[in-house]
């Protein structure tokens, strides 16, 4: 199960590019990452399944 993310409570205008790129690298990259992971350990185990959260 990926249950991972973070939030930067800033709006549209506040917000700098640096935080927003650090809260896409959480949130998406780092749930394809561990979801990659997860899905080659259980190809080769013969099947599995992988739950995704998502939440703030």
């Amino acid at each position: 199960m990926n249950n991972a993310g973070i939030a930067v409570r800033k709006t549209a205008f506040g917000i700098t590019l640096e935080e927003w790129e650090r809260v896409l690298g959480v949130n998406l990259a780092g749930l394809f990452l561990c979801s990659r992971v997860a899905a080659r350990s259980m190809r080769n185990a013969g099947g599995g399944a992988i739950v995704n959260l998502a939440s703030i």
